[in-house]
C-alpha cells in the first residue's frame, strides 16, 4: 500500500472535518515558510518534504529537543522571529503519527507535525442549531409542566380558573419557575466551567447549542472548539470542568430539594410536583440518596410499585435530572466531554477504541435496561452532533499526569453510579 495514501486515509479518520474544511488549507507559501524557517537541526529535523493530505499538510521527521514542550517553545520562537504573521493564519500541531507504519518503534509511530488552518470553527447551520436549542427549551418546559400534571389538586385548580375565565396564573408560575430556574442554573454552571478554562488557555469556543432529548428535559449542550487547545492538559481541563461543575451543582440542588421536601408543611406539600418511582430508579446514586433522606434508608424505593408517584420539591427533581444529564456527557464517545477526557489520557487511537466499546455498552443498555428511551435519544443525537474526535491539540505528544488521571477515574465512577439503574 502507498504510504502516503495510508497517511491520507489515517488523517481523514483521525482529524475531524472541522479542522480540514475545504478551501481552508494552508497556502504553499505558508507551508514552505514553516518548513524552511521553523524546521531545522535545532527544532524538528524533517525527513521529507511536507505531504498534503486533503486540507492538511504532514511533516515527518525527528525532534531535536528532549521533550515535546521544549520543541513547541522552540518552534514558536522560530516563527515569531522569522515569520511573525504565520500564526495569524495557520496552526501547527505536534501529534503522534496518525498512520501505523510497519517498523515503527512506537506503537503509534514517531510524532509528526500537522499544518492546518487556524480557523477550525464548525460549519453547522444556524437554522439547525437554533432549531435544536428551541426544541430543547420547549421540551424542558413540557417536562416541568408534566411533573405538575400528575398533581390532581393543581389540575383541578387550573380547570376551575379556566372555567371562571380567571387567567391570573401567577400562583402556578411560582410553582413551575423554580424547577426551570434550577435546570438553567445547573447547565449554566456546566458552561461556566468550560468558559473559565477556555479563557485561561485562550481558546475560542462556539456558543452552546442545547440538544433535545426523549425522557429528559434536554440532553445537554454542545460547545465546540474553534481553535486548538495548547496540549492534552488543556483539553482535559476543558472537558472535565463542565460536567464536574454541573454534577456538583446538581448534587447540591438534589440534597437541598430533598431537605425542603422533608421539612415542608403538609399544606404546601399538596402543591409539589411528582415523578413516577420508575423514573427515580433510573439512577442508583440519585435513587439511593432519595431513599436515605426521605425514607430513612428503609428501602422504599424498591418496595413500592414502579408507577407510584413520589412528590418532591422542584429543586430535587431538577437536581436529579441534572445529575443524569451531566453524567451522560461523561460517556466517552465522539467529542463529548467524556471523550475529551479520554482522548487527553489515551490519545486519538486509544479514544477510538474506548468510543467503540462505549457504543457496545450503550447497545446493551438499549436492549436490557429500562433507560432505553434516554440512551436511544443519546445515541441518535450524538451520532449526528458529536460523532467525530476533538480538534488536534498543539502538543498531542505529552500525556496528562497521574493526578488528572485519578480525577478522571473518579468522575467516570460517579457517572456510572448515576447512570446505572437501581
Amino acid at each position: 500500500e502507498d504510504p502516503d495514501a495510508a497517511l491520507a486515509q489515517a488523517v481523514e479518520s483521525q482529524v475531524p472535518r472541522q479542522a480540514r474544511q475545504e478551501d481552508k488549507c494552508p497556502t504553499e507559501a505558508d507551508v514552505n515558510a514553516f518548513f524552511q524557517m521553523a524546521c531545522g537541526k535545532n527544532t524538528f529535523l524533517a525527513s521529507e518534504r511536507p505531504i498534503r493530505c486533503g486540507e492538511v499538510y504532514v511533516i515527518r521527521g525527528k525532534t531535536q529537543k528532549n521533550d515535546a514542550a521544549s520543541l513547541i517553545e522552540a518552534l514558536d520562537a522560530a516563527l515569531e522571529e522569522k515569520a511573525s504573521d504565520w500564526s495569524e493564519r495557520n496552526q501547527y500541531c505536534y501529534v503522534t503519527d496518525p498512520s501505523l507504519m510497519e517498523g515503527d518503534e512506537d506503537l503509534f509511530g514517531d510524532p509528526v507535525i500537522l499544518l492546518l488552518n487556524k480557523d477550525m470553527a464548525p460549519t453547522a447551520s444556524k437554522v439547525l442549531t437554533t432549531g435544536s436549542t428551541l426544541s430543547a427549551l420547549f421540551g424542558s418546559v413540557l417536562f416541568c409542566l408534566g411533573t405538575f400534571g400528575t398533581n390532581q389538586l393543581i389540575v383541578d385548580r387550573l380547570q376551575e380558573a379556566n372555567t371562571a375565565g380567571n387567567y391570573d396564573l401567577s400562583w402556578f408560575y411560582e410553582l413551575v419557575i423554580p424547577m426551570f430556574a434550577a435546570l438553567f442554573a445547573i447547565q449554566a454552571s456546566h458552561e461556566l466551567g468550560h468558559l473559565i478554562v477556555a479563557w485561561r488557555d485562550k481558546m475560542k469556543v462556539t456558543p452552546p447549542t442545547i440538544l433535545p432529548s426523549i425522557g429528559l428535559p434536554y440532553l445537554g449542550t454542545l460547545t465546540r472548539m474553534k481553535t486548538s487547545p495548547k496540549d492534552h492538559k488543556s483539553l482535559f481541563d476543558f472537558g472535565f470542568a463542565g460536567p464536574a461543575t454541573g454534577l456538583g451543582i446538581a448534587f447540591g440542588f438534589l440534597i437541598w430539594g430533598l431537605q425542603l421536601t422533608a421539612s415542608m408543611d403538609p399544606e404546601a406539600s399538596k402543591y409539589l410536583p411528582s415523578v413516577p418511582l420508575s423514573f427515580l430508579k433510573l439512577s442508583t446514586l440519585g435513587g439511593t440518596l432519595i431513599d436515605q433522606i426521605l425514607g430513612g434508608g428503609a428501602g422504599i424505593m424498591l418496595q413500592q410499585e414502579p408507577e407510584t408517584l413520589v412528590s418532591l420539591h422542584p429543586f430535587a427533581i431538577a437536581g436529579f435530572v441534572g445529575m443524569i444529564i451531566n453524567s451522560l456527557d461523561l460517556i466517552p464517545i465522539g467529542s463529548t466531554d467524556g471523550a475529551r477526557i479520554s482522548q487527553a489520557m489515551l490519545g486519538r487511537v486509544g479514544q477510538t477504541v474506548v468510543g467503540g466499546l462505549s457504543y457496545v455498552v450503550l447497545l446493551g443498555a438499549l436492549i436490557f435496561s429500562d433507560t432505553g428511551d434516554i440512551f436511544l435519544s443519546y445515541c441518535l443525537i450524538n451520532s449526528i452532533a458529536q460523532r467525530e474526535l476533538e480538534v488536534p491539540c498543539k502538543n498531542e505528544v505529552d500525556r496528562v499526569e497521574y493526578a488528572r488521571g485519578a480525577a478522571a477515574l473518579a468522575a467516570f465512577f460517579v457517572s456510572a453510579l448515576v447512570l446505572v439503574p437501581m
